[in-house]
Order: structure tokens, then C-alpha cells, then sequence
């Protein structure tokens, strides 16, 4: 499913994922993280610059 275009643009490894979800509940959502990690896209566990 990962390697399907429509998923492919928007998949979050496992790791990006906790992370986000850690801050959220400790009501810090970091909805720019992606952007703060010069915009690269994170697929599971690669990291591939856009």
C-alpha cells in the first residue's frame, strides 16, 4: 500500500508518527514538523529530500 501513488505523497513512518502523537497528547502538536525538517518526506525509515 506504501508504493500506491495516492498513499505515497502523505505516508509517515511509524517513528514520524509516535512523534507527532507524543506532542499531542502533551498538547504540543507540531504540525510544522515536516516543514522544520527542510521539507523532506519522510517514507518508512527513509528519508528522500523533495
Amino acid at each position: 500500500m506504501k508504493e500506491d501513488k495516492a498513499v505515497k505523497g502523505s505516508y509517515l513512518s511509524g517513528e514520524v508518527h509516535a512523534k507527532y502523537m507524543e506532542g499531542r497528547r502533551q498538547g504540543n502538536a507540531d504540525y510544522d514538523m515536516l516543514v522544520r525538517l527542510g521539507r523532506k518526506r519522510i517514507f518508512h525509515h527513509t528519508i528522500e529530500r523533495i
